[in-house]
């Protein structure tokens, strides 16, 4: 759905913020081989990185992951 809705602005330096709807690394993962950055919330069971599973984190804190380009 995302990649059908954003398609005519892939590959022209777009950024896509999406809620835990939307948010997969595979999305991510896509969007960045089409130059296109993305960031969001993550539920829990959705191919979370091995690294963010093991943060415990307070009500109302973040944690963030990125990759250098």
């Amino acid at each position: 759905m995302v990649v059908y809705l954003i398609a005519p602005l892939l590959g022209k330096g777009h950024h896509v913020y999406c809620d835990n709807w939307y948010t997969s690394l595979r999305l991510f993962l896509y969007l960045l081989e089409k130059q296109t950055l993305a960031c969001g919330t993550i539920r829990v069971g959705r191919g979370i990185p091995e690294q963010l599973q093991l943060v415990q984190l307070d009500k109302g804190a973040s944690s963030v992951v990125t990759e250098k380009l």
